[in-house]
């Protein structure tokens, strides 16, 4: 067990022993990384907070519940994603419509690239990507989210979606092959962009 992990150990010990001041140690230490996880799911910074506080009160009401069979960290992770796919669900029902996009922050564009046009047909591909992900099934895009842009093992998604690990890996090679058919299918139009955008620059117009 590494120290982090003996720290949280220990301040949960601290607070199930009655030091319940203690908590705000453990909020203090994971708030950024749960209010990005709910942000990566809901799309929406004022839902994420709230389902980050709603995550944060939820685990210390049920801290007794905790067995300390799994890190502190997956299993606050699974609280966190659970509130966010309840509130996925809740809103896709008011909506009428079958999913919620999880995403709306694009990631960074590319430093270094040497024309504005270039940098529009990187912006469209990565607008588009972050598009693909979104129109996942539900099951395939939570794994694609909490791997790719969370950083989770798949031991740890495992625990925060209550499934095998060899069903995330099942789920994630899946996701993989939809994403890369899709991209087979803008490839095309990518390319005849690219290639009308390189004749227009050496002809100077």
């Amino acid at each position: 067990m590494n120290l982090l992990e003996t720290r949280d150990e220990e301040i949960l010990a601290r607070v199930i022993s009655g030091e319940t001041d203690a908590y705000k140690e453990l909020v203090v230490r994971h708030q950024s990384l749960i209010y990005t996880l709910c942000l990566k799911m809901l799309g929406d910074r004022e839902e994420a907070q709230d389902a980050a506080q709603e995550a944060f009160l939820q685990a210390y009401q049920s801290l007794k519940d905790f067995k300390g069979d799994a890190q502190f960290r997956s299993w606050l992770y699974k609280i966190a994603s659970n509130k966010c796919l309840d509130i996925r669900r809740k809103k896709a029902r008011r909506a009428g419509i079958a999913s919620i996009s999880p995403l709306q922050e694009e990631l960074p564009a590319q430093s270094l690239e040497p024309t504005p046009e270039e940098q529009l047909l990187a912006s469209e591909r990565t607008r588009e990507l972050h598009e693909m992900v979104d129109n996942l099934p539900e099951k395939y895009r939570d794994v694609v989210i909490l791997y790719h842009y969370k950083r989770l093992s798949y031991r740890e998604i495992a625990e925060i979606l209550g499934i095998e690990v060899k069903s995330v890996e099942t789920r994630m090679s899946r996701a993989k092959k939809m994403l890369r058919d899709m991209l087979r299918k803008e490839e095309p139009v990518h390319d005849e962009l690219a290639r009308r955008r390189t004749s227009e620059r050496v002809s100077g117009k």
